[in-house]
């Protein structure tokens, strides 16, 4: 009963075969599921019960246990080639996936690209305009000014024509 001596339910150790529901069960499942059934057997005292091995409960629990054996295994039954190969497909697939995601969100970054440089080209020519139109102001008022300076600097030295 290697691996099935525990409960599936509780994880305990499986004492009890309940006839009624042809179930191993532990203590807890015992009191749980199967206090009113009729015929609940210690499977200690099956094992215990001939020492001819003719108690046909025993041969039934062997027969059981070889049954739910079986179905295990056959549940659990994997071509290891067969499951190598569909976990290689199904990695194979998701590394596919990765990188045409990956070439999907380059290829709407260069168009994010295509998009913006000329809107950045018009937006750095109008500010070169703008500083250009600066510049210009700026250096016509200095222009202005020397020329108010330098009447000035002669009103300061020579004064006006009523002094």
């Amino acid at each position: 009963m290697k691996g099935f001596d525990k409960c599936k339910a509780h994880g305990n150790a499986v004492v009890y075969k309940c006839e009624s529901h042809n179930e191993l069960c532990c203590k807890d499942c015992h009191f749980d599921s199967h206090k009113t059934c009729d015929k609940i057997l210690l499977i200690s005292q099956l094992a215990e019960a001939d020492d001819t091995n003719n108690d046909p409960r025993i041969t039934d629990l062997i027969s059981d246990c070889i049954s739910m054996a079986h179905c295990v295994a056959s549940t659990c039954n994997i071509d290891s080639k067969s499951a190598e190969r569909n976990y290689n497909q199904d990695n194979e697939m998701v590394c596919y996936e990765i990188e045409r995601a990956k070439e999907t969100i380059i290829q709407l970054l260069d168009d994010a690209k295509k998009h913006i440089q000329p809107k950045l080209a018009d937006s750095n020519k109008s500010e070169i305009k703008q500083l250009q139109t600066w510049q210009s102001t700026a250096l016509n008022l200095k222009m202005e000014l020397e020329k108010s300076q330098s009447v000035n600097d002669s009103v300061q030295k020579r004064g006006t024509k009523n002094t």
